[in-house]
Protein backbone atom coordinates (compact mmCIF):
# COMPACT_ATOMS: atom_id res chain seq x y z
CA UNK A 1 0.00 0.00 0.00
CA UNK A 2 1.42 3.35 -1.08
CA UNK A 3 -1.20 6.02 -0.38
CA UNK A 4 -4.89 6.17 0.53
CA UNK A 5 -7.55 8.60 -0.75
CA UNK A 6 -10.46 8.99 1.68
CA UNK A 7 -13.62 11.04 1.13
CA UNK A 8 -15.35 12.35 4.23
CA UNK A 9 -12.07 12.27 6.14
CA UNK A 10 -12.82 15.06 8.62
CA UNK A 11 -15.29 13.26 10.89
CA UNK A 12 -16.91 9.98 11.84
CA UNK A 13 -15.83 6.77 10.14
CA UNK A 14 -13.72 8.65 7.58
CA UNK A 15 -11.75 10.40 10.32
CA UNK A 16 -11.27 7.17 12.27
CA UNK A 17 -10.13 5.40 9.11
CA UNK A 18 -7.66 8.17 8.27
CA UNK A 19 -6.29 8.10 11.81
CA UNK A 20 -5.79 4.34 11.61
CA UNK A 21 -3.83 4.56 8.36
CA UNK A 22 -1.75 7.47 9.67
CA UNK A 23 -1.02 5.58 12.90
CA UNK A 24 0.44 2.84 10.69
CA UNK A 25 2.52 5.36 8.69
CA UNK A 26 0.40 5.12 5.55
CA UNK A 27 0.03 8.48 3.75
CA UNK A 28 -3.54 9.77 3.41
CA UNK A 29 -5.09 12.29 1.06
CA UNK A 30 -8.31 13.35 2.75
CA UNK A 31 -11.23 15.05 1.02
CA UNK A 32 -13.80 16.91 3.10
CA UNK A 33 -15.88 20.07 2.90
CA UNK A 34 -14.11 21.37 6.00
CA UNK A 35 -11.11 20.09 7.88
CA UNK A 36 -11.74 22.11 11.06
CA UNK A 37 -12.84 18.94 12.88
CA UNK A 38 -9.71 17.02 11.89
CA UNK A 39 -6.43 18.86 11.73
CA UNK A 40 -3.74 16.21 11.71
CA UNK A 41 -0.20 17.41 12.26
CA UNK A 42 1.39 14.48 10.45
CA UNK A 43 3.23 15.24 7.23
CA UNK A 44 1.58 12.06 5.95
CA UNK A 45 -1.85 13.74 5.84
CA UNK A 46 -2.85 16.06 3.02
CA UNK A 47 -6.25 17.70 3.46
CA UNK A 48 -8.21 18.74 0.38
CA UNK A 49 -11.32 20.86 0.82
CA UNK A 50 -14.05 20.09 -1.71
CA UNK A 51 -17.83 19.78 -1.81
CA UNK A 52 -18.46 16.43 -3.50
CA UNK A 53 -22.11 17.29 -4.13
CA UNK A 54 -20.89 19.70 -6.83
CA UNK A 55 -20.71 16.95 -9.44
CA UNK A 56 -19.49 19.16 -12.29
CA UNK A 57 -16.28 19.98 -10.37
CA UNK A 58 -15.31 16.37 -9.67
CA UNK A 59 -13.52 15.43 -12.93
CA UNK A 60 -11.08 18.33 -12.50
CA UNK A 61 -10.70 17.62 -8.77
CA UNK A 62 -9.87 13.94 -9.15
CA UNK A 63 -7.65 14.50 -12.19
CA UNK A 64 -5.60 17.02 -10.20
CA UNK A 65 -5.40 14.72 -7.18
CA UNK A 66 -4.23 11.77 -9.27
CA UNK A 67 -1.65 13.94 -11.06
CA UNK A 68 -0.27 15.21 -7.75
CA UNK A 69 -0.53 11.79 -6.06
CA UNK A 70 0.01 9.09 -8.70
CA UNK A 71 0.91 6.64 -5.93
CA UNK A 72 -2.71 6.45 -4.63
CA UNK A 73 -3.61 2.78 -4.66
CA UNK A 74 -6.52 2.67 -2.19
CA UNK A 75 -9.77 4.65 -2.46
CA UNK A 76 -12.20 4.74 0.44
CA UNK A 77 -15.52 6.37 -0.48
CA UNK A 78 -17.04 7.45 2.78
CA UNK A 79 -18.47 10.97 2.35
CA UNK A 80 -22.18 11.29 2.84
CA UNK A 81 -24.98 12.33 5.10
CA UNK A 82 -28.34 11.12 6.26
CA UNK A 83 -31.62 12.89 6.85
CA UNK A 84 -34.25 10.69 8.40
CA UNK A 85 -37.45 12.65 8.07
CA UNK A 86 -40.47 11.32 6.18
CA UNK A 87 -40.01 11.15 2.41
CA UNK A 88 -42.91 13.50 1.73
CA UNK A 89 -41.05 16.25 3.61
CA UNK A 90 -38.10 16.30 1.20
CA UNK A 91 -37.95 18.84 -1.60
CA UNK A 92 -36.73 17.84 -5.06
CA UNK A 93 -33.57 19.86 -4.38
CA UNK A 94 -32.91 18.02 -1.09
CA UNK A 95 -33.30 14.66 -2.84
CA UNK A 96 -30.96 15.74 -5.64
CA UNK A 97 -28.30 16.94 -3.17
CA UNK A 98 -28.59 13.73 -1.15
CA UNK A 99 -28.13 11.55 -4.25
CA UNK A 100 -25.33 13.74 -5.61
CA UNK A 101 -23.25 13.43 -2.46
CA UNK A 102 -24.10 9.91 -1.33
CA UNK A 103 -24.11 8.15 -4.71
CA UNK A 104 -23.31 10.08 -7.86
CA UNK A 105 -20.12 11.70 -6.51
CA UNK A 106 -18.64 8.30 -5.70
CA UNK A 107 -19.57 6.85 -9.08
CA UNK A 108 -18.02 9.89 -10.76
CA UNK A 109 -14.80 9.64 -8.75
CA UNK A 110 -14.61 5.90 -9.45
CA UNK A 111 -14.72 6.48 -13.22
CA UNK A 112 -11.33 8.17 -12.93
CA UNK A 113 -9.87 6.13 -10.09
CA UNK A 114 -10.62 2.78 -11.76
CA UNK A 115 -8.85 3.93 -14.93
CA UNK A 116 -5.87 5.06 -12.85
CA UNK A 117 -5.73 1.77 -10.95
CA UNK A 118 -6.03 -0.29 -14.13
CA UNK A 119 -3.17 1.66 -15.66
CA UNK A 120 -1.08 1.06 -12.52
CA UNK A 121 -2.25 -2.59 -12.40
CA UNK A 122 -2.93 -2.16 -8.70
CA UNK A 123 -5.64 -0.77 -6.48
CA UNK A 124 -8.40 -1.36 -3.96
CA UNK A 125 -11.73 0.43 -3.59
CA UNK A 126 -13.95 0.43 -0.50
CA UNK A 127 -17.31 2.09 0.08
CA UNK A 128 -18.97 2.76 3.42
CA UNK A 129 -22.67 3.16 2.73
CA UNK A 130 -25.25 2.95 5.46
Amino acid sequence: MKKVLITGSSSGIGKATAELFLKNDVPVVGIARQHKKFIHKSKLYEPIEADLSLIESLPKLITTILQEHPDIDVFIGNAGYGDFQSIENFSANQIRNFLNLNLISHITLCRFIVSHMKYEKNGTIFFYWF
